[in-house]
């Protein structure tokens, strides 16, 4: 089942795709902390709501990712690697869910709120959301690059 793991990798490299845009395109925009930028983040307003998108490429992937694992742990030099990257991937989504994901519903609260300035404590709050999420996008990213020898090995070892 070494294509299993190709899905896996080729829909890895979709999501890192789909977070490189959304860090470099939308992220930017919102985190400058001005209240009219920030009301990117209300659903009510903004053209796409990315929530949706992303509830679903994740539940897809995670399963798939699961499916690899569990059919590919046989294959010499692929299982044991493959176990690290899948528990390091499970540590940054359970990061993503309690931290980023919190702070982002947070944000909107503020945004939603027109009547309240972004105050002092958001926007210090904000910054170091945008830092931390460059690393939590270069993991993935990196996850997803150590994860290349090991499907190639997998498929050659067919």
């Amino acid at each position: 089942m070494a294509e299993l793991l190709l899905i896996n990798l080729l829909i890895y490299f979709l999501m890192n795709g789909a977070q490189i845009f959304e860090t470099l395109v939308f992220v930017p925009r919102w985190a400058t902390g001005n209240l009219q930028n920030l009301s990117i983040l209300n659903s009510e307003i903004k053209s796409a709501n990315l929530k949706y998108f992303w509830i679903v490429f994740h539940s897809v992937h995670e399963i798939v990712f699961l499916s690899s694992v569990v059919f590919c742990f046989e294959i010499d030099g692929v299982g044991k690697q493959l176990v690290i990257l899948f528990f390091i991937h499970v540590f940054i989504r359970i990061w993503t869910v309690t931290y980023f994901a919190q702070k982002i519903i947070k944000f909107q609260k503020v945004a939603e709120n027109r009547s309240l300035e972004p105050s002092e404590n958001i926007d210090k709050q904000i910054k170091t959301w945008v830092i931390l999420n460059y690393l939590r996008v270069s993991l993935y990213i990196g996850i997803s690059i150590l994860m290349v020898p090991l499907t190639i090995i997998a498929l050659k070892a067919k």
